[in-house]
């Protein structure tokens, strides 16, 4: 089994330019998938992936880093 499948995960990295996301996660379907998405506020970045993970039944936890962040 791979270290993808072992611990998915997507990085959410918030800045003052946006939030980027990267990372691996898992599908309703057991499928090993990747995740790069880019968006410009945060609470979007999670309304998607709280709709991949309750709505659409995929596995993965979230990893949160802070650049320069003012709030």
């Amino acid at each position: 089994m791979s270290k993808m499948r072992n611990n998915p995960r997507i990085i959410v990295t918030v800045s003052d330019n946006g939030v980027n996301c990267k990372g691996v996660y898992i599908d309703s379907k057991d499928n090993v998938n990747s995740f790069n998405r880019q968006f410009n506020y945060e609470y979007q970045a999670f309304e998607v992936l709280d709709t991949m993970k309750y709505e659409n039944d995929c596995e993965f936890s979230i990893q949160i880093n802070r650049i320069n962040w003012k709030g």
